[in-house]
């Protein structure tokens, strides 16, 4: 019943035909379903379980700093097999101190899949920087600052394992190493 003078509010419904209305309806059902069914279920794992690993890497008694700690899967599995064992790569702090990450799977620092790896640790500078953008003459020169077997000829390995795992690494200036675990 309508009153003389009276503001009546009308709905959509007598504005839009009857098929545009039954769109706009289902549009506002489907959406939150879809967005119950996104928190529910999420997009699934990210990767594969990783495990975090750390340590401390000393030449001779002292900690190194700035040095690259790369640790390679023993077995060389299929690159798009995201199950497997992950490269994984981590820097020296000014005490030592690595945390490693994956390259594929991990946040930061999280670490790497359990396994068996190869482990090189470099640390070198370029001597004979070009002095101009693509000037590169001759092969380039480095300065090491841990032996170079440590990086080409490296016999260290190391496993990691379900939960926490600190790996430790002093090397030696002749080549010869010791890996502890904690």
């Amino acid at each position: 019943m309508r009153y003389p003078g009276r503001i009546d509010i009308v709905s959509a419904r007598h504005f839009f035909p009857r098929h545009i209305m039954l769109h706009y309806n289902r549009f506002f059902v489907l959406v939150p379903f879809v967005c119950l069914l996104a928190l529910l279920f999420g997009c699934g794992q990210k990767g594969p379980k990783v495990h975090f690993v750390t340590g401390i890497v000393t030449l001779d008694g002292q900690p190194v700093e700035g040095a690259s700690v790369n640790f390679a899967p023993k077995q060389a599995t299929d690159p798009s097999d995201i199950k497997g064992p992950l490269l994984a790569g981590g820097t020296t702090d000014a005490n030592g101190k690595y945390t490693l990450s994956t390259t594929r799977g991990s946040a930061v620092g999280g670490g790497t899949t359990e396994g068996e790896y190869h482990v090189t640790i470099v640390k070198k500078k370029l001597t004979n920087p070009p002095t101009a953008p693509g000037a590169m003459v001759g092969r380039p020169q480095y300065e090491y600052g841990v032996p170079q077997v440590f990086e080409r000829d490296s016999k260290m390995t190391a496993e990691v394992v379900k939960g926490k795992n600190t790996i430790n690494f002093a090397l030696k200036t002749d080549g010869t190493f010791e890996t502890s675990l904690q």
